[in-house]
């Protein structure tokens, strides 16, 4: 009698309370100021969500992504590849909220900035796209 082998991928799916960022960052009542200057520094990516695309939930980057800010500038690479980078800013949402802006395009830094001590999240899920949740390296 043979052995029949399953192969199938497991996901890496991953549960997180993504909720908690954004009470975190609304409780800093953040200004342009402040928020500028703390996100500064060097981040790399951890998670992405998305509802309403193919692969539902959140998972790990499939890449190395790394998000790098001075005051005034910013990169992105992919497995240490440039993928953008420019200039940016900050712009006001509704009420609390703060928009990163560019002067070029960025696929992982659209959306909404929830900011809490070593992790920000991109939030783009509000329009039908993707969360990216980045944790500080330095």
């Amino acid at each position: 009698m043979g052995m029949l082998l399953n192969s199938c991928r497991v996901d890496p799916y991953v549960d997180e309370d993504w909720n908690k960022y954004y009470r975190c960052n609304e409780a800093k009542h953040w200004d342009s100021t402040t928020l500028a200057a703390a996100l500064v520094g060097t981040w790399n990516l951890k998670l992405s969500r998305c509802g309403e695309c193919d692969r539902y939930g959140s998972y790990p980057p499939d890449k190395k992504v790394v998000a790098t800010f001075t005051p005034n500038t910013f990169k992105v690479t992919e497995n240490s590849i440039l993928v953008t980078g420019g200039k940016w800013s900050l712009e006001r949402g509704y009420k609390t909220d703060w928009y990163f802006s560019s002067d070029t395009s960025h696929y992982y830094l659209h959306g909404l900035i929830w900011l809490c001590d070593n992790h920000v999240v991109f939030a783009s899920s509000a329009s039908d796209g993707v969360d990216n949740l980045f944790e500080r390296v330095k």
